[in-house]
């Protein structure tokens, strides 16, 4: 009988088994499910493959973002130099390491850029990042003990906050974050004694490989954020302090290692190789500073905002796509209490720690005080001259912040599971799991936008892609384009990316040295009458004064010999082999007119849409 018991028993418990782990696959589905129709439904206006439609606008970075991961695709194909090229900013070229490549993105999903084309790989990238890192920090939550609940919200808290919506909208390298939540699952297991320190040393080192080649201000803040949390643990761990050191020493000198070596290519590319730069890429991050009040009010793109909208000065792209700092009141309100519920606890200080430091630094130098108009400095001061750290913008330092305020919501919601477990019928009536259920939706829904993408026209021209261009325009010849692509037009370099990168342009958009050791975007090439023919051509008013950019904008030069004379200096200095022209902009036919004036007629092709002038011979070089 005993034993009938006993095989009846341990039939029933395999049989439940299987069931719980059928359940845990449903729920992953469900939570995968929810993360993709949100990141799905952001991008609604695009379709399932972009061709010719590009978020919000086809200029600024959203074409550099394009090109970034054409060039990685055509370089594998091609065997050709990934980390620099003067396939645009002829002739000095471009170091693709210390600009926002994201080559690692571009190698592993060269495939999809072969067959699609970068526009779609560009739009299902963006896609995919607010999917994958939703699901990255949901496991990571998971795994350190998160109920379902609370793993749901801190993913979806970290995938989808006011930072990721903005920053992501344009840059992969931003939106897509998945690697950051298991840097630090790695570091806290390992410093949990839960992971062997050769292992950690391996999985930490490809890590931190994998955020380098997708961005350095993405590496960067994961080895600022693993500084503190191997600080926090040797000072929670004071009794023990010099064992603790070397413990924690030998697993992370070996995984920098092991990255180092991995990396060294890039890395000499990075500090020393041709056109690498050795300041501050953006200009902003100088003079930034950001009032205390955006955290609480969000731009005009968040649909939820009970405590009104505000517009920064800062704005990382155009229209309502602004404040990147914003995360709401109940997000704080929650993550306050988690924090006090597991304020012995070692993650959840450390947690707390992350999120007031790093919350802090996105402020820039100065944080604002409302109401009181108080402005005192901020910790970001002293970093402020530190190679590397002082290289990115105040503003993505949020992406930390938002992860361990996910965290902490984490464990607000794990405390109020275990009361339910403990009183299933009583727990609900309970006034702290009340507030923290209405804080906990109330952060999702803070989270939702008022609007989808925009999917605007990319207004690039289609012949590019056509045999008949590949005669005109022969491989690597040196082609100067109108429009002239620099900081804000850069419209030929998406048609350069669209048509397969088999030549080479003049000007373009990237962060390059200059002579007197500063760094700006691409400057026009001397002599500038050409250049100012085409940026008042391609510009609403031919007379306007030009105050938006690091470089002087003259105005438009008389059609006279000494103009046509600085045309054919131009094309001369810069072995210019081809000059191609199409209709964009608002006055092309002024453009149309100097370019005649100076080498005739040219041919016509596209019904008339697109004219090239070869200007002498185009062998390959």
């Amino acid at each position: 009988m005993f034993e009938r018991d006993a095989l009846v028993d341990g039939t029933d418990r395999s049989h439940l088994t299987r069931l719980r782990i059928s359940r845990t696959q449903m729920l992953w589905i469900l939570i995968g499910l929810s993360y993709l129709v949100g990141a799905v439904a952001l991008y609604w206006q695009f379709p399932v493959v972009s061709h010719n439609r590009i978020p919000l606008g086809p200029v600024g970075d959203q074409v550099q973002e394009v090109w970034f991961l054409a060039w990685p695709a055509h370089a594998l194909s091609h065997f050709q130099n990934p980390f620099f090229t003067t396939a645009f900013n002829y002739p000095s070229g471009v170091n693709l390491v210390t600009n926002t490549t994201m080559l690692g993105l571009g190698v592993l999903f060269a495939p999809l850029t072969w067959v699609f084309g970068p526009l779609a790989t560009y739009i299902w990238l963006l896609q995919l990042g607010f999917f994958a890192t939703s699901m990255s920090a949901a496991v990571c939550a998971r795994r350190l003990g998160a109920s379902w609940c609370g793993a749901w919200v801190g993913g979806a808290v970290f995938g989808f906050c006011a930072h990721r919506l903005i920053e992501g909208l344009v840059h992969p390298f931003m939106s897509f974050a998945a690697l950051m939540p298991w840097v630090f699952y790695v570091a806290i297991r390992f410093g949990q004694g839960h992971m062997r320190a050769r292992r950690f040393a391996v999985v930490l080192g490809a890590l931190m490989t994998g955020e380098f080649l997708i961005s350095v201000e993405r590496f960067s803040l994961d080895a600022m954020a693993l500084a503190v949390i191997f600080v926090g643990d040797v000072v929670v761990h004071r009794a023990t302090w010099l064992a603790r050191v070397k413990y924690l020493t030998r697993g992370y000198a070996s995984a920098a290692l092991g990255a180092l070596v991995v990396l060294a290519i890039p890395l000499w590319y990075f500090l020393f190789g041709p056109q690498s730069i050795s300041g501050a890429p953006h200009q902003k991050v100088a003079w930034w500073t950001v009032d205390f009040k955006t955290l609480f009010e969000p731009g005009a793109y968040a649909w939820f905002a009970p405590f009104g909208r505000s517009v920064t000065q800062l704005r990382v792209l155009e229209g309502p796509w602004d404040n990147a700092n914003y995360v709401g009141l109940p997000l704080l309100l929650l993550a306050a209490f988690g924090a006090w519920r597991c304020r012995g606890e070692v993650l959840g200080r450390s947690a707390t720690a992350l999120a007031v430091l790093f919350g802090l630094l996105s402020f820039g130098r100065t944080i604002t005080l409302p109401l009181i108009h108080w402005h005192i400095a901020s910790p970001y001061r002293l970093i402020a001259h530190v190679p590397i750290l002082k290289d990115g913008l105040p503003e993505r330092y949020m992406d930390v912040t938002v992860l361990a305020l996910g965290w902490l919501c984490v464990e607000a919601l794990k405390a109020r599971t275990s009361s339910v477990d403990q009183h299933r019928l009583t727990s609900w009536r309970r006034p702290s799991s009340i507030v923290v259920a209405v804080l906990a939706v109330l952060s999702v829904v803070s989270l939702i936008p008022r609007d989808t993408v925009p999917a605007v026209d990319t207004a690039s021209t289609p012949w590019l892609a056509s045999a008949q261009a590949k005669v005109e325009l022969p491989m690597n010849s040196v082609v100067l384009s109108y429009p002239y692509p620099y900081v804000i037009f850069n419209t030929a370099m998406l048609d350069q990316a669209n048509s397969g990168l088999w030549y080479q342009l003049i000007g373009g958009q990237a962060i390059v040295p200059r002579p007197d050791g500063s760094n700006h975007g691409v400057w026009p090439l001397n002599p500038p009458e050409v250049f100012d023919v085409f940026y008042r051509s391609a510009s609403p008013d031919l007379t306007a004064r030009v105050t938006n950019l690091p470089f002087a904008v003259r105005a438009l030069p008389p059609l006279n010999a000494h103009t046509i004379r600085q045309f054919h200096l131009f094309v001369a200095r810069h072995h210019v082999d081809e000059i191609f022209f199409r209709h964009w902009g608002y006055h092309p036919e002024v453009a149309l007119r100097y370019l005649t004036a100076a080498f005739g007629a040219g041919q016509s092709f596209d019904h008339g849409s697109v004219r090239i002038w070869k200007l002498h011979s185009s062998s390959v070089r």
